[in-house]
């Protein structure tokens, strides 16, 4: 038996006594045939297929209006905007949320116009 088909055999039999449930047909169906190779590229793609399934979705794209922010100052201008206009819409101009809203605004143009200043 060559060096690499023996490897290959005891990848297989150590998947097996891992998890004995879900390799032991692998392991059985090397004993039947005799050989290591298919039975090892069958091993191969469970696991991957396995890494597949534990991967995190993928990001949808697109447009999107959600923005994850801790604070608001972290937000962009344009959606600082987009926020207080909602809460306006929505609460209306004299609810203390819109009016934190609208000094966080205030304060962001003022910022910026001095730094455009300079």
């Amino acid at each position: 038996m060559k060096r690499r088909t023996y490897e290959k055999a005891q990848a297989v039999i150590e998947a097996a006594k891992a998890e004995p449930k879900r390799f032991k047909s692998l392991v059985e169906e090397m004993d039947r045939t005799g050989k290591a190779n298919g039975v090892y590229k069958k091993l191969k793609n469970i696991k991957a297929a396995d890494a597949i399934c534990r991967e995190p979705p993928p990001l949808p794209e697109g447009p999107f209006r959600v923005i994850a922010a801790t604070h608001l100052r972290d937000l962009p201008l344009w959606r600082l905007l987009v926020v207080l206009a909602d809460a306006e819409r929505v609460f209306g101009p004299n609810d203390p949320m819109t009016r934190r809203f609208a000094e966080v605004v205030q304060a962001r143009l003022e910022k910026e116009s001095d730094a455009m200043a300079i």
